[in-house]
């Protein structure tokens, strides 16, 4: 009884001081409340993730398997790729029939799947935590050396601001206009359905099929914080990868290098797909490689595994043919001594098995389009010839041979390849390239193989891309290499971790370690920079409104989309001219997915007005007109962008026949007073 008492008297004690301090803070800072309340659903989404996250490793415990072939970081990556690309076709599966649940519903369905999938779970758990500290240094592989701590701590300075970027609210022009907007169309839906003016819903949708699920489950801030965990597999990749070739160091390095690029660090934030490409690509590509090392073993197994992976990564879009046309390329080469069967045997059973994986998403097209490309080859009802030749838009591209050969260093040190920033790779992940080749007979015979293996896969897709840019304007994106870019990255490394092997000269590698250093901190400070100036933070936790963030983040366009939401009927059917995002539209917006409705109406109907009557037939209630849009392609130096004067001309027509002014946003400017932005019409000669 003595000692009760004291004890009691204490907890009473604790619930007086806790009381205390948080009402006086919930009383006299009314923001706690707030951000308290972000917080929470922060947390929410957070929690949404892991339980997909956890889903996927345990799937992919289960059907992947543990393998002697891998480190341990490698084998915790592979499986939650594996399990995330299952997640994926489930979801398109009940998404086709119909069956997307409520959000009670999912949370219920989610939970259930841990339940039943809780000893793979536990067992990739376990592994998973091995994994990390294995990767953080707890052992005698740890890099040692200053260098190489900075290196480290430059990663993980990188990954930091990135991470807290992707709890702002999306703002990014691709998510707005289709990663996410698709999602958001086929929830609203209840299915999958046909969308066919916004033409990428024809693509591949892996990714976006995660999306939708999480989207379903929480808010569309996690799609931002899924790919930046994608991104993070794929540098577990690299990592597990350099810790199972004794090289910890050099993963590390290939990390850094790869988040130096400004374009690629910025997808850490970003609701895309193209850190799942990547990620999808490097595990083919590591099986592929673990093919070479097992004949007379396993090959097949390895074989057939990097054609799921592969198959994954086209499943993310279409664009990735180049690095899977590489990754064939590659197990040929590695097959050549087997002879004309072996051959056969080998590109038959990577063919066959990426064919099956690809399968369900031209399965889907024909059902919705009627066209398993869609929305190319023969098109779709929303994309004909005209749409054709605009999206590809021919005959723009380089015609210069200098030009093409200038490429990389034109990208890397202007960060400009043709039009607007495209960053290609960053500053280190070509320059460091050619440390590869010094002292090349001194490396050993692995470290040159290993080189000559991945020059065989990237150079293939590289030169698509090249290709591809003599050819068209709008193939120049950096983006549609990046694929390619993490094995690019760790020849690079091993090209500068092990220069002092190949050459003696401390001198001078002291002299290059100390570049790429700086070279990482102005990374850092402009990682940091970027998520201080864009008001992320404070929109994350409750101290700006979401709308007065969007309203600075996108200007004009939130505006106009609020005004369409409160402002015109619930049926309404506004058509967009040169404006393709529609994520923040709650009404039945149709997009101008190409930025070319106007110049694709006119070639179909050269007379103004009698565009304006099919608009009418369609069913069009309103026309919203991008106006700063128009007139940024209007007056396009380079010539590349299919309107014209008399377009505009033409359009004027409209407006004064055919269409009623009832908004317009008009911005200040410093050439100006103010300038046109965005004009809301309602078409006239509508029925009630």
């Amino acid at each position: 009884m003595k000692t009760i008492l004291p004890r009691l008297g204490l907890w009473l004690f604790f619930l007086w001081l806790m009381t205390f301090v948080f009402s006086y803070y919930l009383l006299h800072s009314p923001s706690v409340v707030v951000v308290v309340s972000a917080v929470r659903l922060i947390l929410i989404d957070i929690l949404a993730l892991s339980i997909l996250l956890a889903i996927a490793g345990a799937f992919g415990n289960l059907m992947f398997g543990i393998s002697d072939k891998f480190s341990q970081p490698e084998q915790v990556a592979l499986q939650v790729l594996l399990g995330l690309g299952i997640i994926s076709l489930i979801v398109l599966a009940v998404g086709m029939v119909g069956l997307f649940p409520p959000r009670w519903l999912a949370w219920i369905i989610s939970l259930g799947c841990l339940a039943a999938l809780h000893r793979p779970l536990l067992a990739w758990l376990l592994m998973l935590r091995g994994a990390l500290k294995q990767l953080l240094g707890q052992g005698a592989k740890a890099p040692k050396g200053l260098f190489s701590g900075w290196v480290r701590i430059s990663v993980l300075l990188m990954l930091v601001p990135a991470g807290l970027m992707t709890l702002a609210p999306p703002t990014e022009w691709d998510s707005l206009t289709y990663h996410l907007a698709g999602p958001q169309v086929f929830i609203n839906a209840g299915r999958i359905i046909s969308f066919p003016e916004i033409h990428y819903l024809g693509f591949p949708f892996l990714t976006e099929m995660l999306y939708s699920w999480l989207m379903i489950m929480a808010r569309p801030q996690t799609g931002p914080m899924l790919h930046a965990c994608l991104g993070l597999i794929m540098l577990m990749l690299l990592l597990g990868w350099g810790e199972r070739m004794s090289k910890s160091a050099v993963g590390w390095l290939t990390a850094a290098i790869l988040l130096a690029g400004s374009l690629l660090w910025e997808e850490f934030h970003w609701a895309y797909s193209d850190l799942s490409a990547m990620a999808y690509i490097l595990a083919a590509l590591i099986n592929v490689l673990a093919y070479y090392d097992s004949f007379g073993q396993s090959c097949h197994k390895a074989l057939v595994w990097a054609g799921v992976f592969a198959g994954m990564a086209l499943g993310t879009k279409y664009t990735v043919i180049g690095p899977v046309a590489g990754l064939g390329i590659l197990v040929l080469w590695l097959a050549r001594h087997e002879g004309v069967h072996g051959l056969l045997r080998a590109g038959g059973v990577l063919s066959l098995v990426i064919l099956v994986l690809v399968s369900p998403w031209l399965i889907k097209n024909v059902i919705l389009y009627g066209n398993p490309f869609a929305p190319f080859i023969w098109g779709t009802e929303a994309f004909d010839q005209f749409d054709q030749y605009s999206y590809l838009h021919p005959g723009t591209g380089y015609t210069d041979p200098v030009s093409l050969l200038i490429v990389p260093l034109r990208g890397t040190i202007f960060g400009q390849i043709r039009e607007g920033p495209d960053n290609l790779g960053g500053p280190l992940l070509f320059s460091l390239l050619p440390l590869a080749a010094i002292g090349w007979q001194r490396r050993a015979v692995s470290e040159r193989q290993f080189i000559i293996n991945i020059l065989v896969f990237a150079l293939p897709p590289y030169l698509f891309w090249l290709y591809g840019i003599s050819i068209s304007f709008y193939l120049t994106h950096t983006r549609l290499l990046f694929p390619i870019f993490p094995p690019i990255a760790l020849v690079s490394a091993i090209g500068l971790e092990s220069l002092g092997k190949a050459i003696s000269a401390p001198d001078i590698e002291k002299c290059i370690r100390v570049v790429v250093s700086a070279g990482l901190a102005a990374a850092v400070f402009f990682a940091g920079i970027s998520c201080i100036s864009e008001n992320t933070l404070k929109v994350s936790f409750g101290l700006m409104s979401e709308g007065d963030y969007l309203t600075e983040a996108l200007p004009g366009y939130y505006e106009a989309m609020q005004h369409i939401n409160n402002e015109l009927p619930k049926d309404a059917r506004i058509l967009f001219l040169w404006e393709p995002r529609i994520f923040y539209c709650r009404r039945y917006c149709i997009p101008d997915s190409l930025l070319n409705q106007w110049w694709h109406d006119r070639q179909l109907e050269p007379e103004p007005r009698k565009v304006a009557q099919g608009w009418r037939e369609q069913g069009i209630t309103h026309v919203l007109v991008w106006d700063a849009g128009m007139e940024s392609l209007v007056s396009d130096e380079l010539g590349n962008e299919l309107i014209e004067p008399q377009d505009v001309t033409a359009l004027e027509i409209v407006r004064r026949e055919d269409l009623e002014l009832i908004w317009d946003l008009r911005l200040p400017v410093e050439a100006a007073d103010d300038f046109l932005v965005y004009s809301l019409y309602e078409l006239k000669g509508i029925q009630p």
